[in-house]
């Protein structure tokens, strides 16, 4: 497998603010992409990749199979689960329409590649807002989560071993990582399913482990599953500039690692009795 066609959604926002000088008030508005350097660096390795915000899942993310089976990958990054089960024909006017959550599940189940990457509202979210554990695509992710918030945040930032360098998803990317920052949302608790390969690598701090998964003796960062033909994975920290190594040519690897990953999944054995 060359290049890939990627749909990647989420990553935008709007923030408003109130500046208060003295007696005086005004607002101001600000409209933010946070994968910018992420896309731009899967296009440098010639992948076509298709960029829905946020705000614009609604119009522009499909609605049934056929259309999401002309990507190779889908990656969901940053936005929650009732962005894709409330749009407003259903939330307004009552509507009945298709679940896209359920339209993911069966892509995946029919071959596609599905990728999570962690954010405020992603897998579980803050305050449990993102709801992932509650939905369609919930047991096609390698990983069960959480019904309530779970973020691991690390403020003191954390260095990451990888412990799995041969797996197909590090594939090219050079050890020693450089040190994280530890803002906005630093890892999640979550559990790999036990029929899945895992590409782990181990995050700790000076004063503990920062990212540790239940029921492992071992701290956790990265998951990546294969189901027969199809791709799951879990990035559970964020794709921004905030979250990720500073100036470092790690993370142009990872567009050649994705090729990678996606294409060691044709060959893998599903998990036992199927989905």
């Amino acid at each position: 497998m060359d290049s890939l066609k990627i749909l990647f959604a989420g990553e935008s926002w709007f923030t408003y603010s109130v500046h208060q000088k003295g007696f005086d008030t005004f607002e101001t508005a600000e409209y933010s992409e946070g994968a910018t350097g992420f896309l731009e660096m899967l296009s440098a390795h010639d992948h076509t990749v298709t960029y829905v915000p946020a705000h614009r899942v609604d119009p522009d993310f499909p609605s049934d199979v056929a259309a999401l089976r002309q990507f190779d990958v889908t990656v969901l990054s940053d936005v929650g689960a009732n962005t894709f089960l409330l749009p407003k024909r259903t939330f307004t006017g009552s509507e009945i329409g298709p679940n896209r959550l359920e339209v993911i599940r069966e892509y995946v189940t029919a071959g596609g590649a599905l990728l999570m990457i962690g954010g405020y509202m992603s897998f579980s979210g803050i305050g449990g807002r993102a709801r992932y554990g509650a939905s369609p695509i919930a047991d096609v992710l390698p990983v069960a989560l959480s019904d309530t918030d779970d973020r691991i945040e690390v403020p003191e930032g954390f260095i990451a071993a990888v412990t799995e360098p041969e797996h197909a998803a590090l594939s090219g990317v050079p050890t020693p990582w450089p040190p994280w920052s530890g803002t906005t949302g630093s890892g999640r608790r979550t559990t790999a399913r036990p029929w899945y390969g895992a590409a782990r690598t181990r995050s700790s701090s000076s004063a503990s482990p920062a990212l540790v998964g239940p029921r492992h003796s071992r701290p956790i960062w990265h998951r990546i599953g294969r189901r027969r033909s199809s791709s799951t994975g879990t990035a559970t920290r964020g794709c921004g500039s905030r979250c990720s190594p500073g100036s470092d040519a790690r993370p142009s690897r990872h567009g050649n690692a994705l090729r990678a990953w996606r294409a060691s999944s044709y060959a893998a054995d599903g998990p036992p009795g199927g989905i």
